[in-house]
């Protein structure tokens, strides 16, 4: 359930900005240009644009610009077919001033169960408290994703084409690959990272976050089918990476477990971006660096 700031609650009626009564046709009406922050998952709930549309609909607050102010209450917003459109009625922009829209998808109502609320506690920042966020390769398999975004100082004139709205993960992904051609042949049965916090609450505001972890701690398993794993991030203790693999192409060496610690400091993974470790055949050994890594936006 979506719980908003306690602020004044100023609703948007059709009257709000009836430009010469034409309304809409005046381009008066809030639209919005939704995409996707391109990425794949372990998950596959969100990977494309179309499986927004798919979804179907996203819950969306607006405020007025910079503050906890309410302009829009949480209202639904559904894809048409054509366009994405708000289920209650049609809102029109205010006749002076700026606004900022805070929406996240699955709606509310239909968080997924690891979400336990979605607030938006100051100005152009949200916060998501987790628990028990799916950690097992077949919980993890049937996970349904969150996906958010924030879009501020907004206006009729610079919105002319909608609202554009940039949806994200608010997790960090670790994807395991293969590097050399000397590892060719190399087959990851699997990965296990170890120490991994499972709940707590995650501040973000499109450009910093902190993660607070609640106690406890878990295994995460990946195959070789499925190297994309979801997990919070920014952890206070180190986290293990231990690596399974097999391989025929090197005379006698036909298996080899690794197991590495990453340093504390090498923790602080940040939401939207994926952290790519290398798993290399060092001789007849398995090998993981993880002084050396890639990170890339998802």
């Amino acid at each position: 359930m979506f719980l908003s700031a306690t602020a004044l609650l100023t609703g948007c009626s059709n009257d709000d900005f009836n430009e010469n009564g034409n309304g809409n046709a005046n381009g008066n009406a809030i639209t919005f240009d939704t995409n996707l922050q391109p990425f794949q998952s372990k998950a596959s709930t969100f990977n494309s644009t179309t499986d927004m549309q798919t979804e179907g609909s996203f819950t969306c607050t607006t405020y007025e610009a910079n503050t906890t102010t309410t302009h829009i209450s949480a209202t639904q917003v559904d894809w048409s077919g054509i366009d994405w459109q708000f289920a209650d009625d049609i809102h029109f922009w205010p006749t002076s001033g700026d606004l900022d829209f805070f929406a996240y998808m699955p709606k509310s109502g239909s968080l997924p169960s690891y979400i336990s609320s979605v607030t938006y506690p100051s100005a152009r920042s949200a916060q998501l408290v987790c628990s028990d966020i799916p950690m097992t390769e077949a919980e993890q398999d049937g996970l349904k994703e969150f996906i958010w975004a924030l879009s501020t100082g907004k206006n009729k004139s610079n919105s002319s084409a909608g609202v554009a709205m940039t949806f994200r993960h608010p997790f960090a992904k670790i994807t395991f690959r293969v590097g050399n051609p000397a590892s060719d042949g190399i087959t990851i049965n699997t990965v296990t990272l170890s120490a991994l916090k499972t709940g707590g609450t995650c501040s973000f505001d499109g450009t910093t976050s902190t993660w607070s972890s609640q106690t406890g701690s878990e295994n995460l398993v990946g195959t070789a089918d499925t190297p994309y794993i979801i997990i919070p991030y920014n952890y206070t203790s180190g986290l293990t990476i231990t690596a399974n693999a097999t391989w025929s192409n090197i005379s006698n060496a036909t298996a080899d477990t690794k197991a590495v610690a990453v340093a504390a400091e090498k923790c602080n993974f940040q939401p939207g971006y994926s952290y790519i470790y290398t798993l290399t055949l060092d001789g007849t050994a398995l090998k993981v660096d993880v002084d050396k890594y890639t990170v890339e936006q998802w």
